[in-house]
């Protein structure tokens, strides 16, 4: 294989990495905030049936008890036969009204309360509207963070340089020099394969990458999913070569400033 073919399975390889690491933090955090919505959607409705069938149990008494009262008055109006019951009978027959118009309204009332019960039931639930921007965010700072930890396991080889210039270029060179020159560096990307495989504790060094960038990250916008690059920039000191300080030392690119590993295609929008 030749070293501008390697390179580009190396780099190639560095960005299906980051795209699983993002792909299974947002499908987790995707479906807590699934089960979230619709244990809320629940409990709003659960409070909402209780509510509803208050409001029915209520209604029903209502125009049971309306009923009752009406045909009790028409029941004993029923029983004045005698001419000298026509004061008590007159009288009774504007409460047999009033009772009337209470009915109509009571059965008003139960119907409505029964129309509302009714839809409440046909009701289905809502749809999910997708991950919040808090949820973006933290994946996004995710990734970053992952961007900058394969920056850190690939400190002593030039493979980050090179995805940085080919991210840059958009285009594989293939010009890399004499044989032995490519031989060379054939033979530090396969290194370099092998340190980026080996991931251990790599899930803990993101997480305290992610929480240093949670600190400082800061938005263009009320509604942007993505930092700022200047607002990630790294602060005197953060070097990728610890051991190597002052002027000659390897800096940690801004990964997101530089595009490193394609990190814009990986971004949540």
């Amino acid at each position: 294989m030749a070293a501008a073919d390697l390179l580009a399975v190396a780099v190639g390889q560095q960005d299906r990495q980051l795209r699983k690491a993002v792909a299974d933090l947002a499908r987790q955090l995707e479906d807590r905030e699934r089960r979230a919505h619709f244990a809320e959607h629940n409990r709003k409705q659960f409070a909402k049936r209780q509510a509803v069938e208050s409001q029915l149990r209520s209604a029903e008494t209502q125009a049971v008890d309306a009923g009752t009262h009406l045909a009790s008055l028409q029941a004993q109006l029923a029983t004045l036969t005698r001419f000298w019951h026509y004061f008590k009978k007159r009288s009774l027959s504007h409460h047999i009204e009033s009772a009337r118009s209470l009915a109509s309204s009571a059965e008003a009332t139960l119907a409505e309360a029964r129309a509302a019960f009714e839809a409440m039931e046909k009701e289905g639930s809502p749809e999910f509207p997708g991950l919040s921007l808090d949820a973006r965010r933290a994946i996004n700072v995710a990734a970053i963070a992952y961007a900058e930890v394969l920056c850190l396991r690939l400190v002593k080889t030039r493979l980050v340089s090179l995805a940085r210039e080919a991210t840059a270029r958009r285009e594989v060179a293939d010009d890399y020099g004499s044989r032995a020159e490519c031989e060379s560096l054939m033979a530090e990307i396969a290194r370099a394969r092998a340190l980026i495989q080996a991931r251990t504790n790599i899930a803990q060094e993101v997480k305290t990458r992610s929480e240093r960038l949670k600190q400082i990250a800061r938005y263009r916008g009320a509604n942007d999913s993505s930092p700022t690059p200047e607002s990630i920039a790294f602060g005197e000191g953060d070097v990728l070569a610890g051991e190597t300080l002052g002027a000659s030392a390897a800096r940690m690119p801004n990964v997101l400033a530089e595009d490193t590993w394609d990190l814009f295609r990986v971004l949540l929008r």
